[in-house]
């Protein structure tokens, strides 16, 4: 399960957990933007790595593992 609170996730746990992808494909607005910026991920705890705010991909699900 995914923390209560995630400030900061990465591309990759974005796209595994973001309700805007399906099976890896983005299916959210057609005209959003957002601001990356290095920090630690909130999901997966890797450091140094491309990050935005979880209502960037749509908000999380829990994890299916």
């Amino acid at each position: 399960m995914i923390k209560q609170h995630v400030a900061w996730v990465c591309h990759d746990c974005g796209v595994t957990h973001g309700k805007w992808y399906k099976d890896g494909e983005y299916v959210g607005p057609p005209n959003h933007y957002a601001t990356m910026h290095y920090d630690t991920c909130d999901v997966c705890g890797k450091h140094n790595v491309i990050c935005t705010e979880p209502r960037d991909y749509g908000y999380l699900v829990g994890r299916s593992d």
